[in-house]
């Protein structure tokens, strides 16, 4: 009786491939991070936050800055930034990420209209209402075709 309890479980859907609508999800997925990453090679955090008046100072001859944060109000600098990795940390108030969490937190936004924020001061204009109905018909397509 014991024995029974030592053996691992048998799960036979491990070896299953996923159904298609599980890798169509993926697929989408995929091209979201890839505009995701798309937008931050495009806008530098370094290059937004100077855009928005911060103003830093390098830390030795690395590409890492610092200065005071614009996410809380403090007299000594505590907020990095590391302009090859693209990315910040406050050592005051704890926040860090890359540009889409700054703009999270600057503007108090969630995270999609940080997106549709960040592509306007870009200046990429949004996808137009056909291009918009025609990418939900393929969504809803693809979807159909996965469940009965």
């Amino acid at each position: 009786m014991l024995k029974r309890f030592l053996l691992p479980p048998t799960i036979l859907a491990w070896k299953r491939p996923p159904p298609s609508s599980m890798l169509a999800v993926e697929a989408k997925n995929h091209t979201v991070w890839a505009e995701l990453e798309n937008l931050k090679r495009q806008f530098p955090l370094l290059d937004y936050l100077r855009q928005h008046h911060w103003t830093p100072r390098q830390v030795g001859s690395r590409p890492e800055f610092v200065g005071l944060c614009p996410l809380h109000a403090e007299k000594n600098p505590s907020f990095y930034v590391n302009a090859s990795k693209n990315l910040f940390y406050c050592h005051g108030c704890g926040r860090g990420g890359d540009l889409i969490s700054f703009a999270q937190f600057y503007f108090g936004l969630s995270f999609r209209e940080t997106i549709v924020h960040l592509k306007h001061e870009l200046g990429l204009t949004p996808a137009s209402p056909a291009d918009l109905l025609e990418q939900a018909v393929a969504f809803y397509q693809t979807e159909l075709r996965g469940h009965s």
